[in-house]
């Protein structure tokens, strides 16, 4: 057990990797919020920002590989995101998005089923939207 004292005076090795300067480790974070608010805008900017190694919105981000997890877009909504904010190609930055194709794949599943009604799909959609 440490004291408070101890504890803030205690060196540890990762000290200097957090995000927003000190505010959070590096780990998964998992950005929520009402429609059209931005978060997307936002996670690909402190993405490109962490890749890069630079500041976001004057807050340190050391630099790291991103894993990017997009269960909102589809890869064409996320690739026009990047051109509109123009970031540069980024090869330390993964991105797992919802495709059409995955849709598609959903779609002729269910139907091969005959289990597919409008209700399911309409839920299913929610679910992945």
């Amino acid at each position: 057990m440490l004291s408070q004292t101890e504890l803030l005076n205690k060196t540890y090795s990762a000290e200097n990797n957090y995000l927003f300067g000190g505010l959070l480790r590096p780990g998964l974070y998992v950005l929520a919020g009402t429609s059209k608010v931005g978060k997307s805008i936002m996670a690909t900017t402190i993405a490109n920002d962490v890749a890069k190694g630079e500041d976001f919105l004057g807050q340190v981000m050391p630099q790291g590989k991103v894993l990017y997890f997009d269960n909102d877009n589809y890869d064409y909504e996320a690739k026009g995101r990047i051109i509109a904010l123009n970031l540069l190609e980024n090869d330390d930055i993964f991105m797992n998005l919802i495709s059409l194709n995955l849709l598609m794949i959903l779609n002729m599943f269910f139907i091969a089923l005959k289990i597919l009604r409008i209700i399911d799909w309409l839920l299913l959609i929610h679910i992945l939207d």
